[in-house]
């Protein structure tokens, strides 16, 4: 009989910071589990390195380009609308509350999501499967979500909306699965608990699903603040959030009788999303504005732009990368666009993609300039994960070397296919940027984490999180440098599907 997985998500785990911290003790119980399995010290994210995107690969195992979910902002090209899954009060107000948690709420994991999920995939094996605090959870219950009381008194907020998930489904305040008649769950949730998507909610679902053995075959609790208050204080402050899970996964293995007999029952998986980076204390160094930066290429605003505006740009702003959408595609226009932007020292790659030869180009202000694509004949040079790539120019742009046929990365890990699997989707943007270490885009009226954490680039430090596995020892199809698109296979093939 197979064991069941828990996948426990914990955002914005740092390898930096937690492989160290286990080593040394610091974290006892992640130590057990590690010491009961084995670690992956570095598991690398996707690109863009952002939650909306990376949950989305956690779940389904797939890229962006595949699963359709590009990050907080971009240009739904097919339904010529804007997608938006940040917290930003004015853009949320911008675009209609109404229109936003419908989009959070159904578009997000109907529509837009184009991948199956873990869940899906589980309910077709007739395999019982869970979600607490989860971005991306469907399945096929049908589960209804309630809105809560703070949000009723707008009209166009849906007070109830059914929803596809898995068997047991907790997202938020918004939607509880009643099964267990003996007590609801104890949640942390309303205004000032971010309507319960946090920690303390998460570790309550874990305590009441323990008792009484209550599990099914596959469960994903997700463990936010971690994330939140790195971007808020920076990652060594938020590393006590590190230590809060480390207690949580103590508390479970005292529920089963200690480390051993919990893992006699369960396969245990942890790591993060993405990782984060420390941002510069001086708010006027540390935003880089997207309309400054495209001085001389009109902005129009997101509700205004379309295909036949052929004068203005959009540009989304995610932290430690942009977008930036433009009616003209030529290679020539998208070039001057990339020279403007690389003119201040603060950004640190500009991407995009020459529709006419199939390439993507990388280009640096200091390290020159690449164009890649992958190999259609077996030739090319080779990467870690099989795949062969045609590059011509000069790959130190993404801190590469290519030797004896073989791609080596230095700071930007999986650098090629992390980029291919982000802009080859439909939607992707024309052009994208990524800022050097300590900065960030906004565009005006949008927050900066200054003097706090941040992420979204091709960066390592943004980029890698520790894949730790208790309960066996490996797993033979697991890549020796693993990453995010690894997790949900690696998760079925413990449960034997």
């Amino acid at each position: 009989m197979k064991k069941r997985v828990i996948l426990f998500i914990i955002d914005a785990l740092s390898s930096q910071m937690c492989v160290p911290a286990i080593k040394e003790g610091r974290l006892p119980n992640l130590g057990k589990l590690v010491e009961h399995g084995f670690m992956k010290e570095e598991s690398v994210s996707i690109f863009p390195s952002l939650t909306p995107a990376a949950t989305s690969t956690i779940v389904t195992g797939d890229y962006p380009k595949q699963h359709g979910i590009l990050g907080f902002h971009w240009f739904d090209r097919k339904n010529q609308e804007v997608a938006y899954y940040g917290d930003d009060f004015w853009i949320v107000n911008a675009l209609g509350f109404g229109e936003f948690f419908d989009d959070c709420l159904r578009k997000l994991n109907g529509k837009r999501l184009t991948s199956s999920t873990i869940f899906e995939r589980l309910a077709d094996e007739k395999m019982k499967s869970a979600s607490f605090n989860f971005l991306i959870f469907r399945g096929k219950t049908e589960h209804k979500a309630e809105v809560p009381l703070w949000f009723s008194w707008h009209p166009k907020v849906p007070f109830k909306q059914e929803l596809m998930g898995p068997d047991y489904l907790y997202f938020g305040d918004f939607v509880e699965t009643r099964e267990y008649d003996e007590k609801a769950p104890r949640r942390s949730g309303g205004l000032l608990g971010r309507f319960g998507f946090n920690d303390s909610s998460t570790a309550d679902l874990v305590s009441f699903f323990a008792e009484g053995d209550k599990f099914p075959e596959f469960t994903l609790a997700y463990f936010p603040d971690h994330d939140y208050k790195a971007h808020d204080e920076g990652l060594e402050s938020a590393f006590s959030q590190v230590k809060e899970f480390d207690s949580t996964l103590g508390a479970l293995f005292d529920r089963y009788g200690g480390p051993e007999k919990t893992l006699e029952k369960f396969n245990i998986v942890v790591t993060g999303d993405h990782s984060q980076t420390d941002t510069t204390g001086d708010a006027e160094e540390c935003k880089i504005f997207l309309e400054s930066l495209l001085e001389g290429f009109p902005l129009a605003q997101p509700t205004e732009w379309n295909d036949s505006d052929a004068e203005k740009l959009m540009a989304f702003a995610d932290m430690r990368c942009a977008q930036v959408y433009s009616p003209q595609t030529d290679t020539p226009y998208l070039s001057r666009i990339a020279r403007k932007a690389l003119e201040d020292s603060r950004v640190d790659q500009v991407l995009w993609r020459d529709r006419d030869s199939g390439y993507i180009r990388v280009a640096t202000s200091d390290r020159g300039e690449c164009r890649f694509k992958l190999s259609e004949n077996g030739r090319g040079h080779l990467d870690d994960y099989g795949n062969k790539w045609i590059v011509e120019g000069d790959i130190t742009a993404l801190d590469a070397t290519l030797e004896e046929n073989k791609v080596e990365y230095g700071d930007y890990p999986n650098a090629l296919e992390r980029i291919w699997g982000g802009l080859k989707n439909e939607s992707s943007a024309d052009i994208w940027l990524t800022s050097n270490i300590g900065y960030e885009f906004v565009l005006k009226g949008v927050k900066a984490h200054v003097g706090g954490g941040s992420h979204g680039s091709l960066h390592r430090l943004d980029s890698l999180s520790p894949l730790i596995v208790g309960g066996v020892r490996s797993v033979d199809t697991l890549p020796e440098k693993p990453r995010l698109v690894d997790v949900c296979p690696l998760c079925l093939e413990l449960l034997g599907v």
